[in-house]
């Protein structure tokens, strides 16, 4: 039982994309949104989120609706993600390491 769903599956897109299967609510009544409408953490206050996917905007919601919602949000996904970092050690751009030359001789 959950209260409040977020689906971020792109949030810099074009357009949300919201699947068929989120018109088809069946007994859930609480609230679905894709992340881009995800602005505030008082739209998740108080409570049991949600979060669908596994990507960079999943988990950032994640952690942000853990410090106000009524318990832990949960995690749906199909995959696990490997999420990488922007910056190694705060000030290496990820690919000059590991999208290099220097990167595949490492391996």
């Amino acid at each position: 039982e959950f209260d409040f769903a977020v689906l971020p599956n792109g949030m810099y897109s074009q357009e949300a994309f919201m699947p068929a299967w989120t018109a088809k609510r069946g007994e859930f009544d609480g609230t679905i949104i894709h992340s881009s409408q995800y602005l505030t953490t008082d739209i998740a206050k108080g409570k049991k989120v949600l979060v669908i996917g596994s990507a960079k905007s999943a988990i950032d919601i994640a952690v942000d609706t853990s410090k106000i919602s009524s318990s832990p949000p949960a995690l749906l996904f199909r995959g696990a993600h490997w999420c990488t970092p922007l910056k190694l050690f705060g000030f290496i751009p990820y690919q000059h390491i590991f999208l290099s030359r220097f990167g595949q001789a490492l391996v």
